[in-house]
């Protein structure tokens, strides 16, 4: 990732989270759970992404929770990184499966997402 884009796959990882959330802004806490990362680690990545202006934190006042939402650069970035990254996936994985080996998998992941939702 990091060869071809300007950012790093945990990076890439953060812009997605946002992406796919409303507004594309997350709590630092839920966006550290989505990444999978700690709390220090979340605000590190976070703190990189700001100085590049592909982030910003903002905080509501009398409010001890700080989101981080993803900017206009920020999406532009995470468009080409996609590009890349699912090019990636394809060419790892996805063409070494059949259709039926596809429609499996796709079954596969509806029960581990059933199982894993509240």
């Amino acid at each position: 990732m990091r060869n071809r884009t300007t950012l790093s796959l945990s990076e890439f990882d953060v812009l997605y989270q946002l992406w796919r959330r409303p507004e594309h802004t997350l709590r630092m806490t839920d966006l550290a759970r989505a990444v999978l990362v700690t709390p220090s680690g979340i605000t590190r990545i976070v703190s990189r992404l700001e100085r590049r202006g592909i982030v910003e934190r903002n905080s509501a006042s009398g409010r001890q929770a700080v989101a981080t939402r993803l900017t206009a650069l920020g999406e532009k970035e995470l468009q080409a990184a996609m590009d890349v990254h699912f090019a990636g996936v394809h060419r790892l994985f996805i063409r070494h499966l059949t259709s039926s080996d596809v429609d499996r998998l796709d079954e596969l992941w509806e029960l581990i997402v059933g199982a894993c939702s509240p």
